[in-house]
């Protein structure tokens, strides 16, 4: 979200919010989609309207496109998604199916309770359904999920643990919101970098 407030500060009442998700990694030059899920969601962040001529550029065949009203929700919602999985991923080393086998279900869901809070603490809180597809995807028996951040940070490739886990460890400590295991997997993620 640093880069939406960075760009809301240069253009103010002018920016719009966007998403995207879809579930995919790189395979050399190739991206390879590893769930059917694609979509794109967007919205103005300061109550504009999305003009016409973007939602026509955008709304694409084999693409579920929406427009919004609070893009920066489905932003914090993607936001703390992504970060619970990063943590559960990078913390346990393994997939969620592997994480389960082994005893983790109760950490899993605290991690998701940690980011889901200071989500709330921000003044977005995690819409239900939201709520359930994290806990869902995150807690399926068997399952070989794992998280962009994981598996880019796995592959020694650069990756987005400062922008994802980084940005919001900062933030909840601005909210005064305790988050551990957020803390103990950016340590993980720092210690383990190359100098």
């Amino acid at each position: 979200m640093a880069h939406v407030d960075r760009l809301e500060q240069l253009y103010p009442g002018q920016v719009l919010g966007g998403l995207a998700r879809i579930v995919a990694t790189l395979d050399g030059d190739v991206v390879r989609q590893q769930m059917p899920l694609t979509s794109l969601t967007v919205g103005g962040l300061s109550g504009n309207p999305v003009p016409t001529d973007v939602s026509e550029a955008l709304d694409v065949p084999g693409v579920d496109f929406s427009v919004v009203d609070d893009v920066a929700g489905a932003l914090w919602e993607k936001w703390v998604f992504i970060a619970a999985a990063g943590i559960v991923n990078c913390l346990f080393r393994a997939p969620v199916g592997r994480i389960i086998d082994a005893g983790g279900r109760s950490r899993i869901l605290e991690a998701i309770s940690e980011t889901e809070a200071v989500a709330a603490a921000a003044g977005h809180p995690v819409s239900d359904a939201g709520h359930a597809q994290a806990v869902g995807i995150l807690t399926q028996p068997g399952s070989a999920f794992t998280s962009s951040l994981y598996r880019d940070l796995s592959a020694g490739l650069p990756s987005e643990a400062e922008h994802i886990l980084g940005d919001l460890a900062g933030r909840a400590r601005s909210l005064n919101v305790p988050t551990p295991l957020l803390e103990l997997t950016l340590i993980q993620i720092r210690a383990g970098l190359p100098t």
